[in-house]
């Protein structure tokens, strides 16, 4: 007698819940159709028994913005072409090859239309057509979906105020409804990785304007940013601190957790690592893609150990405000230089924490670390990853806080990453990425805020600024938020040296030290100091009119005073 399965537990298993069927995963649901007699529902579950755990699978969307964010794209979706096997057509090199998992795992950043072709699941916009129409003429343009390559017909100028303010109606409308078309074709939506530069009018404003909408539409859904920082001695444009501090404050209370880039570290990395005399914006762009492969490596392969990516927003930001992270890249070599060298495990997780392997200036042994996620990948014991943890902490290399006792996250993939000739990159069969939290970032948000400072001091090109709609106060304010950013991780770093015993950090004084801002006015927000109003007493505040304390003391606690 051969049993059926019923109607109602087909509905509430399979289709309710296609990601929780009682099969257990993708490939073998896809082999027990609706149905299917009993018998071989069984065998197909003793054959799942054994197997390597498997993580629920889902989609990501990517959204590039402005010329950085373009060219980014153009290196990420070369190198996510080239590891999942997938040609510039967008059909697969070599289909025989395909395993059922790898159309899984192909399918978090790819979407398979009806010819068989790869799409990516990603939406570049930038507000002229110049690197827009470099992808549409490029070697991968088949690949894409025109839908998703949105162009305007007028440049931002680098100003925030013109990419947030003056964006056409007619080009945010166009980018929604393609993230809006990427979003109907998923099933189990994980997050929405978004890539700009911070310095840059459209990168910085439309970039802006976009993530407002986006949040507005899907609130619940993670928001990832990989963004590029201001350099502390180099400058693409004079503006640029203008731009990275209101797209900074901006973007606070949207994305889940940034990680961020400089090019100056970038180009150290392309010089002294892999031995490019002159390396161009491609050289860095590549090495930016690499980062992303080895971020979102557990989303797409199969592994001992899972890292999702609500997982590391978990384990990697232990307060709201402190959500800014660095990441390390290890082994960076050319080659020459990886066909004679065999790194062990320990050495990859020393090696990751120095100076030359990472993504920003700063030095991690003069920082205090928060948490850390370590993501490897290729044939990594997990005995050897906790010997090496191990290592890491009695050497002391970087701080640790004490009231993280774990601290550490660790992901594991068996694929071994994949790399473009053109990048210069020796192909290696283990890679580490690793992502921490820790106050590397004070000093370029010092940094950024000294040389606001200087140019606000005198109001040097706020004109133009004014002229796109915005205000003199919002300047101010949008400082305010990054300076209460920076003092959360001083008090984080303060902490640490003291050995005092560290609560949530403070966010009550937000007041940017504003060089327009007069001294009587200064006087006057130093009288109604918010621990003064807490403390008087009513009845004197009514019967005492020099207490300083009036019913605008809370109003004036937040003025900015420009």
């Amino acid at each position: 007698m051969i049993w059926s399965v019923p109607a109602d537990l087909r509905f509430t298993t399979y289709r309710a819940q296609p990601r929780r069927s009682l099969v257990g995963s993708p490939c073998d649901r896809a082999k027990f159709k609706l149905g299917k007699s009993i018998p071989n529902y069984f065998l197909l579950r003793r054959a799942h028994i054994g197997r390597t755990p498997r993580m629920p699978l889902g989609e990501v969307i990517s959204v590039f913005a402005g010329q950085c964010g373009t060219q980014v794209s153009q290196a990420v979706w070369e190198l996510m072409a080239v590891e999942h096997g997938v040609g510039p057509d967008g059909m697969l090199i070599d289909p025989s090859a395909e395993t059922d998992y790898d159309k899984q795992s192909g399918n978090v950043f790819f979407m398979v239309d009806n010819k068989d072709r790869y799409v990516p699941r990603t939406t570049i916009v930038d507000t002229e057509p110049t690197v827009i129409d470099e992808v549409r003429c490029g070697l991968y343009r088949t690949m894409f979906n025109p839908r998703g390559l949105i162009s305007g017909l007028e440049d931002m100028a680098n100003n925030f105020g013109r990419g947030y303010y003056g964006v056409p109606q007619t080009l945010i409308d166009a980018t929604i409804n393609s993230i809006r078309k990427e979003v109907e074709h998923t099933d189990l939506l994980q997050a929405v990785l978004f890539c700009h530069a911070y310095g840059g009018g459209t990168g910085g404003g439309t970039a802006c304007r976009i993530a407002e909408l986006m949040d507005t539409e899907f609130m619940k859904i993670p928001k990832i940013e990989i963004a590029v920082f201001p350099d502390h001695q180099k400058s693409c444009c004079v503006v640029e601190p203008y731009n990275a501090i209101l797209c900074c404050s901006t973007l606070d209370d949207i994305s889940t957790f940034s990680v961020l880039c400089e090019n100056e570290a970038l180009t150290d990395i392309c010089s002294k690592k892999l031995g490019i005399e002159r390396p161009a914006f491609s050289h860095l762009n590549r090495v930016i893609a690499q980062a992303t492969s080895g971020f979102t490596a557990t989303l797409r392969h199969e592994g001992p150990v899972t890292a999702s990516l609500p997982q590391l927003q978990t384990n990697l930001v232990p307060f709201p405000r402190l959500r800014y992270l660095q990441l390390g890249i290890a082994p960076l070599c050319t080659a020459d230089v990886m066909s004679h060298e065999a790194f062990t495990v320990p050495e990859l997780t020393l090696k990751c924490f120095e100076k030359e392997n990472q993504m920003n200036t700063c030095d991690p042994k003069n920082s205090v670390m928060m948490a850390c996620a370590l993501l490897y990948r290729g044939n990594v014991p997990i005995k050897e990853i906790t010997d090496s943890i191990e290592i890491f902490k009695k050497r002391s290399i970087v701080g640790l806080v004490d009231w993280c006792p774990t601290g550490f996250k660790v992901g594991v993939v068996e694929r071994p990453p994949a790399v473009v000739k053109q990048s210069g990159l020796g192909k290696t069969c283990r890679q580490l990425t690793a992502v921490y939290n820790s106050t590397l970032v004070i000093e370029p948000f010092k940094c950024i805020l000294h040389r606001f400072s200087t140019l606000l001091a005198k109001k040097a090109f706020v004109h133009w600024f004014l002229q796109e709609g915005m205000e003199e106060a919002e300047f101010c304010e949008c400082a305010d938020d990054v300076q209460a950013i920076m003092n959360d991780y001083i008090f984080i770093e303060n902490c640490f040296n003291t050995g005092a015993e560290c609560a949530e950090p403070p966010t009550v004084d937000r007041r940017f030290n504003n060089p327009c801002r007069g001294e009587e006015e200064e006087e006057e927000e130093e009288e109604c100091a918010a621990e003064d109003c807490m403390n008087c007493d009513l009845d004197d505040i009514f019967n005492d009119e020099d207490n300083g304390c009036d019913d605008d003391c809370g109003e004036n606690e937040g003025e900015n005073g420009v």
